[in-house]
């Protein structure tokens, strides 16, 4: 979860949110992920009407991406239900809902490589999800200002997948390439910098046609940027100004 330093524990993060629903009266409800165990155990003592995300719902199409995207469809539908919004009302605003930018952002393929942007991932959880949402990541792009979080199941899951090319960027980066360093069957081709445009230039050179170059930092962005709109709107920018300019080059393939 984002805001930790805010709340100074996890624990503590979870019990400001267990507050909120323990105000509840009677006809008030909570509507939950059942796959979060926490969750299940809050839906036991609430004193109102408990509800978990609903199951039977699949929309015949959506842009969105990704099984936590799919969670979010649920939670809303959920709600929707709740006010007697039938559910062909939502399939077609599922359907109709044009994603948001810097959120798993297909921003085109240049030289055989797919650019995503999602620079708003700015959490070590929401970039594992941005991982396991797409295909093969031949670069990923990590890093940003250091609020503590722990790396090390993200960098376990890069680590499991084998993307062969890492771009860090400061402070948090240092915190990974610890991690990284010390996982002896990883060993990727690691860019250090604060520069998108060298950063783009690197991926464009060493990411193999048909994989994916990932924006995906898992830190909040102010260390280098004033906020993930300019990080992601950097990148996109230095992805489109590069495969125009270099239309001819190669890339490894």
């Amino acid at each position: 979860p984002e805001h930790i330093p805010y709340h100074e524990t996890i624990q503590k993060y979870f019990e400001a949110k267990h507050n909120i629903i323990q105000k509840a009266d009677a006809d008030d409800i909570y509507i939950y992920n059942e796959k979060f165990e926490i969750l299940k155990s809050w839906a036991d003592t609430f004193s109102g009407i408990s509800l978990p995300y609903e199951n039977d719902f699949t929309p015949s199409r959506s842009k969105l991406i990704g099984t936590h995207n799919q969670d979010n469809m649920r939670a809303a539908v959920t709600v929707a239900r709740q006010f007697g919004i039938p559910d062909s009302i939502c399939e077609k605003s599922i359907s109709s809902f044009e994603p948001l930018p810097h959120r798993l952002e297909n921003i085109g393929e240049f030289h055989g490589i797919a650019f995503y942007d999602d620079a708003i991932s700015t959490a070590p959880e929401s970039t594992i999800e941005a991982l396991n949402s797409l295909g093969t990541i031949g670069t990923l792009f990590l890093g940003g200002e250091n609020r503590g979080y722990d790396f090390q199941l993200l960098i376990e899951k890069v680590a499991q997948n084998q993307i062969p090319n890492i771009v860090l960027f400061p402070d948090s980066g240092l915190a990974m390439r610890k991690i990284i360093n010390s996982i002896s069957s990883y060993n990727p081709n690691i860019l250090t910098t604060s520069d998108m445009g060298e950063a783009v230039q690197f991926a464009f050179k060493h990411t193999k046609k048909g994989s994916i170059c990932l924006l995906s930092t898992a830190s909040p962005s102010y260390s280098v940027w004033k906020d993930f709109i300019e990080k992601g709107t950097l990148f996109q920018n230095f992805v489109k100004q590069y495969a125009k300019k270099n239309a001819g080059e190669k890339t490894e393939s």
